[in-house]
C-alpha cells in the first residue's frame, strides 16, 4: 500500500511527516483493530484484551496528533510522530498475525458508519479550532494613545495621562480634542484654571463645537464665575440647541441663583422629553426639598437612585430630605448606605448625630461624633454640637443620681470647649425640647430661658420657646418669639411656617 509504504520510508528517514498522514494512517491500523475486537466472544480473553488496549492507545495517540497540528515541523513533535507511527506498525503487524489465524470472515463496520477514532479526532479540531477562535477574540485591540489616556483617568492616575498628553500635544498641536483631553486631566487633579485654558484652546481651534463649550461652560461654573458659565452655555445651545446638558446646567445656576420658577420649566421639559432623566429627577428634587415638598422631593430622588444606585449625592439628599421630614430611620438607613460607599464621609456622619441627638439617643451622638472628632476636629461645628451632647447626657445622668459620671462629662465638655457660651445654649435649647414633648412645661420653661440667658441671640431657643407657648395657647407670646427669630434668621423656614399657621388659625377663628 503507497500509504503504508511512505509512513515506512518516514519513520526511518529524515523527510518530515505531516500529523495528517499520520492520523491517516492511525486510522487505518484503528478499524483493523475494531474488526479483530468485533470477532471475539470472549471480553476476559487475552486476544480480547490485547484488542482492548490496542484500540485506547490509538485513540490515545490520534489525540496527541490532532493538538500538533500547525505546529507539526517542530523537531520535537516530528521525534514524537515517528514515534507513534512505530507503536503502529508494531500493532498492526500483530494485528494482521491474528486476523489471518482467524477462519471466520472479519465482521467489518458497515461502511457508512465512521470509527469511533475518527470522531475522537474530529472533535478535538474542532475544540482546538473554538479556543483559537475564542482566544482571538478575547485580544483586546489596539487601543489609541487618546483611549489610553482616557484609560488612565478611568484608573485615576490623572498625573501620568496628562504628561501623556502633553507630549502628544507638542506632536499635534493643532487638535482640539487633544486640548480637550488635557483639559480633563488638570479638571481629575483639581486645576480648574489649567483646565480653562486647555479648553479655550480648543475652542480657538475648533469653535463650532457644542459639546466643547458644555465643558468650558462647567469650568467656569466651578471656578464661581456664573456670568461667564452662562455665556458658555448659551454658546452651546447656539450651535446645538438641542444640547440638553448645557441646557440643565443652566438649569442647575438658576436654581442657585434662587430663580426656581425658571429653573423647573426648563427640568420640566426635559422630564417630558425624557431627556437627561438622571439630571432632570436630581434637579426637580432639589427643587421639591427648596419649597420643603419633601414627598415630591423623595419620589424624585429614588427615581434618580433607580438609575444610579449608589450615586452619593443622591443618597445624601435623599437622607437629608428623609432627615427634614422626621422620617428618622430611613435617614439613618440611606446615611449608612452612604457610608458604605464612602466611608469618610464626614457629613453623613454628622447627619447621624444629629438624629441620634434629635431622637433622644445622645449616646449615639456622642459616639458618632466622637469618631468624626478622631478624624476632623477642625469639622465645622462639631466643638459645640459634642460638648452639647456630653452636658445633656451629663443633665439626664445627674436627675437620675449618677452625679459621678454627669460630673465627668461635664469636664469633657469644658476640655473641649472652654467656650462654653454656644454649647451650652445649645445643650439647655435640647432639654427644653424634651421636656416641652414630655409635657413638663415647667421643666421645658426652665432650661428654655436658660438657653435664652446664655445667648439671647439663640434663634433655635427663640424658636423653642414660641413652640411652647403655641402649646399653651398663649399665641400672642408665640408670635412674638417667632417674630423675633424672623429678626435674627429672616429665611427661618419653620418659623415662617408657624407664623402661617398661627394666622390661619386665627382667620378661622375670626
Amino acid at each position: 500500500m503507497i500509504l503504508l509504504l511512505m509512513l515506512s520510508v518516514t519513520a526511518t528517514a529524515d523527510a518530515a511527516v505531516s500529523s495528517k498522514q499520520v492520523k491517516d494512517y492511525l486510522v487505518k491500523v484503528y478499524r483493523k483493530a475494531q474488526t479483530y475486537r468485533a470477532q471475539l466472544s470472549d471480553p476476559g480473553s487475552s486476544e480480547a484484551r490485547f484488542a482492548d488496549r490496542a484500540v485506547q492507545t490509538l485513540k490515545d495517540d490520534a489525540k496527541i496528533v490532532s493538538a500538533m497540528t500547525g505546529t507539526e515541523n517542530s523537531t520535537a513533535n516530528q521525534d514524537a510522530m515517528k514515534k507513534i507511527v512505530g507503536r503502529a506498525k508494531k500493532i498492526e503487524a500483530v494485528l494482521d498475525q491474528r486476523l489471518k489465524s482467524e477462519s471466520s470472515t472479519p465482521k467489518t463496520p458497515p461502511a457508512e458508519q465512521k470509527p469511533d477514532i475518527e470522531e475522537e479526532i474530529l472533535f478535538h479540531n474542532r475544540k482546538l479550532q473554538e479556543l483559537q477562535a475564542e482566544l482571538r477574540r478575547q485580544q483586546p485591540s489596539p487601543l489609541s494613545v487618546e483611549d489610553s489616556i482616557l484609560l488612565l483617568l478611568e484608573k485615576g492616575q490623572a498625573r501620568m495621562a496628562l504628561e501623556r498628553s502633553d507630549r502628544l500635544i507638542t506632536s499635534r498641536p493643532g487638535s482640539a480634542d487633544l486640548h480637550v483631553l488635557k483639559a480633563r486631566c488638570h479638571r481629575a487633579l483639581g486645576e480648574l484654571m489649567a483646565a480653562r485654558q486647555s479648553m479655550r484652546e480648543a475652542i480657538n481651534l475648533q469653535s463650532a463645537h457644542s459639546g466643547y463649550w458644555t465643558l468650558l461652560g462647567e469650568l467656569q461654573y466651578k471656578l464661581n464665575d456664573r456670568r461667564a458659565a452662562v455665556s458658555a452655555f448659551n454658546e452651546a445651545l447656539a450651535i446645538n440647541p438641542g444640547n440638553w446638558e448645557a441646557r440643565l446646567n443652566i438649569a442647575d445656576i438658576l436654581f442657585e441663583e434662587g430663580r426656581l420658577d425658571s429653573a423647573e420649566s426648563l427640568y420640566l421639559q426635559a422630564e417630558k422629553g425624557r431627556l437627561l432623566p438622571f439630571r432632570t429627577y436630581v434637579g426637580l428634587g432639589r427643587l421639591a426639598f427648596a419649597v420643603m415638598n419633601y414627598d415630591r422631593a423623595k419620589n424624585y430622588y429614588i427615581k434618580a437612585l433607580d438609575i444610579h444606585p449608589a450615586d452619593p449625592a443622591v443618597l445624601h439628599h435623599l437622607a437629608d430630605t428623609y432627615m427634614m421630614a422626621e422620617q428618622y430611620n430611613y435617614a439613618t438607613e440611606f446615611f449608612q448606605k452612604l457610608l458604605s460607599i464612602e466611608p469618610r464621609n464626614r457629613n453623613a456622619r454628622f447627619s447621624l448625630g444629629r438624629i441620634a441627638f434629635e431622637t433622644g439617643d445622645y449616646g449615639k451622638a456622642m459616639y458618632q461624633w466622637e469618631l468624626l472628632y478622631s478624624e476632623d476636629s477642625r469639622f465645622p461645628e462639631i466643638k459645640v454640637w459634642l460638648p452639647a451632647a456630653y452636658f445633656v447626657h451629663g443633665e439626664y445622668l445627674s436627675a437620675a443620681g449618677n452625679h459621678r459620671e454627669a460630673t465627668r462629662l461635664y469636664q469633657k465638655a469644658l476640655s473641649l470647649n472652654s467656650d462654653s457660651k454656644a454649647w451650652l445654649s445649645r445643650g439647655n435649647c435640647r432639654l427644653g425640647e424634651d421636656y416641652r414633648r414630655l409635657g413638663n412645661v415647667s421643666l421645658a420653661e426652665k432650661y428654655l430661658r436658660r438657653a435664652l440667658e446664655i445667648d439671647p441671640r439663640s434663634a433655635e431657643a427663640a424658636f423653642a420657646m414660641g413652640k411652647l407657648h403655641f402649646d399653651l395657647k398663649q399665641y400672642d407670646s408665640a408670635r412674638a418669639y417667632w417674630e423675633f427669630v424672623l429678626d435674627l434668621q429672616p429665611d427661618h423656614r419653620d418659623a415662617i411656617a408657624w407664623l402661617t399657621l398661627l394666622s390661619e388659625q386665627n382667620s378661622q377663628e375670626n
